[in-house]
């Protein structure tokens, strides 16, 4: 049995709000273009960013999570 292992990816995703060469650039902030290309891989990853409810990192997120 292959042994699974989540990956997140965080941003803050402010200037990819505010600044239109920024978004431009980062279409769905810098965490989902860091996403998209471990997905691409194979991998299985969640994206959370700073203005989603405890910034995106829950209590079982954290506890799932090995930096």
């Amino acid at each position: 049995m292959t042994a699974f292992t989540p990956y997140h990816s965080w941003n803050e995703y402010r200037h990819e709000k505010i600044n239109q060469t920024v978004a431009q650039i980062y279409p769905d902030g810098m965490h989902g273009q860091i996403a998209s290309h471990l997905r691409s891989k194979g991998l299985t990853v969640q994206t959370a960013t700073q203005d989603e409810p405890e910034n995106g990192l829950t209590p079982e997120l954290l506890a799932n999570t090995d930096v």
